[in-house]
């Protein structure tokens, strides 16, 4: 907590650019930012960030030691005057800006603000309505009524996950406002109203009526309310607020809100900050409301500093992300600022578990991160882009030298080491008669990557085609392999040409007796031995033929 400076004094450290005790007209507001922005032209700049129904602009002050960059730094944003007879607001924000800026340089913790947050000023969002001291626009619509709602089940979706902004027909300066936060990636926020004394909190509804509806950010939105009315002790004092703070529809519900929008839809902590139980009281009185709330909206806008704070980058390329932001056991998500990447999400002291993830990238969980008071605890995360690729077949072949038959498949990649023997589907053409897979045994080599699928012994005559059932191997992505096999067997066919015939005769002949044999030694039985077990094979199918398959050059059959 602050102490809060005499107003004398705190003008002293102030610029003092701004005339003050008045109610500025459309075309002295605009004068007096314009004159901020070339008092300060590296630390402020003014921007239209849209247009009434009258076709007012709507003006917006930005401020920051690189004004008109993005950074690596949270984003804070005042509204004032959503509610054209609540006039206080547009006061409080241009005085907030004149001291902030007036500071600069001189006082540290002005000069820190501007250099660690990326601010935005907008004194006034509904222009019509100021200039007729009324509360709607012109066309006597209720702003913080003209919101897409997002309870009762209509929900609306976040504009970073591609769901539509719902901005069209809507009041022109509703879509401005709409438009104007979807294009910027503001982390806390408040907009100014009068007729209460009180900071109010989301949710303004949630399906429940004037009934407490707790966001699930409630503690910290309750804090965040405490840390504005704690400062302000007209308001905290309050005889009908505990505190000077309440939840939105505990107070009285309310549909198409602002802040329960910009929470829901963007992420955004948002507050209702009621400053006066007058609407439009005296501009005589508005330095003594000046004085009431000074310090409770800087302590505000430094309380964007709070929670974990990070740049979430292409671990192959380096470039920023866009991402969204989960806290264990905590729904709403927060989203990094594409433009540089950055995140800043809002927290309480504890410890907390914060997943990170992006479309087409490994999401990644930071665990038991401590975060503590003050600045945000800081952590980068780079995130690796998603296996999509199959694993591929480098090398595939049917082995009949060995004791055993086998169907040897390589991969490019490790496969999964949970595969079992029924993942290969073993069929013969012709009849679709389909092999055991109780005749199929498994292991794997070459660090993984090699699959042999071993036969119990010699297969019955005929076209075989060996193929892995859908996603029985996978690699650590997840993506599956796919790989078939042709082969074929012919008992007795020691050169492999399809024919049991005199050359084979000749090639058993030739071995007969010999140790440590091949089947294309003539071992037809695979005992090791060319002897009178195996001629007795080659008889019993001497003259046998077998018709090649169509695709059986596709894979090499090793004899």
């Amino acid at each position: 907590m602050h102490t809060i400076e005499p107003l004398e004094t705190r003008r002293l450290l102030s610029g003092n650019l701004i005339t003050r005790g008045i109610y500025h007209t459309a075309a002295q507001l605009e004068s007096e930012l314009r004159g901020l922005a070339d008092a300060y032209p590296t630390l402020a700049a003014v921007e239209q960030v849209g247009t009434s129904e009258l076709g007012a602009p709507i003006w917006g002050l930005n401020i920051s030691d690189n004004v008109g960059t993005q950074e690596d730094e949270p984003e804070f944003r005042w509204i004032g005057a959503m509610h054209g007879d609540e006039t206080v607001g547009q006061a409080l924000a241009l005085y907030f800006a004149d001291d902030v800026l007036g500071g600069y340089g001189s006082d540290a913790r002005m000069t820190e603000m501007v250099d660690e947050t990326d601010i935005w000023i907008v004194p006034q969002m509904n222009p019509d309505g100021y200039a007729a001291r009324w509360r709607w626009n012109a066309n006597f619509i209720d702003l913080n009524r003209s919101f897409p709602e997002g309870s009762l089940g209509d929900g609306i979706g976040t504009y970073f996950e591609g769901d539509p902004l719902l901005d069209t027909n809507r009041e022109a300066e509703t879509a401005s406002i709409m438009r104007f936060s979807a294009d910027r990636s503001f982390n806390l926020s408040a907009n100014i109203h009068s007729g209460a004394l009180v900071a109010n909190y989301p949710y303004d509804s949630d399906g429940k009526g004037s009934n407490y509806s707790a966001t699930p950010d409630d503690a910290l939105f309750r804090e965040l309310a405490l840390t504005y009315s704690r400062e302000n002790l007209p308001m905290y004092n309050s005889p009908f607020f505990s505190d000077g703070i309440t939840n939105g529809a505990d107070w009285y519900e309310v549909r198409g809100g602002f802040q329960d929008w910009t929470y829901r839809y963007l992420g955004t902590m948002d507050l209702t900050i009621e400053v006066s139980n007058t609407k439009n009281p005296s501009a005589s009185t508005l330095n003594s409301f000046w004085a009431d709330n000074r310090e409770s909206m800087l302590s505000f806008t430094e309380a964007v500093q709070w929670g974990v704070r990070g740049v979430v980058t292409d671990a192959d390329t380096g470039l920023p992300l866009q991402a969204k932001i989960t806290i264990g056991g905590n729904t709403q998500p927060a989203f990094t600022d594409p433009d540089v990447g950055d995140y800043h999400r809002l927290l309480l002291p504890g410890t907390y578990d914060v997943t990170v993830e992006a479309d087409g990238y490994d999401a990644v969980t930071m665990q038991d991160i401590a975060v503590t008071g003050g600045s945000a605890t800081r952590f980068d995360v780079e995130l690796s882009p998603t296996d999509l690729t199959s694993p591929a077949l480098v090398f595939s072949e049917y082995a009949i030298n060995a004791p055993t038959p086998t169907v040897s498949m390589l991969f490019d990649e490790p496969v999964d080491a949970s595969a079992d023997p029924s993942d290969l589907r073993v069929t013969r053409d012709g009849d679709g008669f389909e092999l055991p897979s109780n005749q199929i045994s498994l292991a794997f080599a070459d660090e993984g990557r090699g699959v042999d699928f071993v036969f119990d012994g010699p297969l019955p005559d005929g076209n075989w085609t060996a193929e892995l059932r859908p996603g029985a191997l996978t690699d650590a992505a997840g993506n599956a392999a796919e790989a078939t096999q042709t082969f074929f067997t012919l008992a007795g066919d020691a050169d492999r040409d399809r024919d049991v015939d005199l050359s084979d005769f000749g090639i058993l002949r030739a071995n007969f007796g010999k140790l440590n044999a091949s089947f294309a030694d003539g071992d037809f039985n695979y005992d090791g031995n060319v002897d009178l077990s195996d001629f007795g094979i080659l008889r019993a199918g001497f003259g046998n033929t077998l018709v090649a398959a169509a695709d059986d050059s596709l894979f090499e059959d090793v004899a």
